[in-house]
């Protein structure tokens, strides 16, 4: 998968309510673009879609808000740079995904420069 794919496995999970909490695109070709899309997908509050047969199977918004619940994010051996990882760390400092618990970026193209500024988000984290 590259990030064109992942663009639209995420374009999905923001439109269907999928309950996700486990998200392993490890071994991918993801970059940062994919990590993107992943967070536009798995942090969109939004109306989620449904069909309705009344309607000839025709899609509608419902009044259900939806976002995913995810605790656990591997994106390990992948394309991501330190770009992806600021993009990472500014979501998690905004607080769009408050249930994260883990998250491997292992085997990436991430220098001190993206390290830093992940661990600089999860300092802040750790203190309150």
């Amino acid at each position: 998968m590259h990030d064109r794919d992942s663009a639209n496995l995420f374009y999905t999970l923001r439109n269907y309510n999928f309950k996700l909490e486990i998200l392993n695109l490890s071994n991918n070709r993801i970059g940062d673009q994919g990590v993107e899309s992943m967070i536009y997908g798995i942090t969109g509050l939004q109306y989620q879609t449904l069909y309705c047969a009344e309607n000839g199977w025709k899609p509608y918004q419902s009044h259900l808000k939806t976002v995913q619940l995810i605790t656990n994010i591997n994106l390990s051996n992948n394309q991501i740079s330190d770009s992806g990882a600021k993009v990472l760390a500014s979501s998690l400092s905004n607080g769009n995904m408050p249930n994260l618990k883990k998250l491997h970026l292992e085997g990436n193209k991430i220098t001190d420069e993206g390290e830093d500024a992940l661990i600089n988000v999860l300092k802040n984290k750790i203190n309150y």
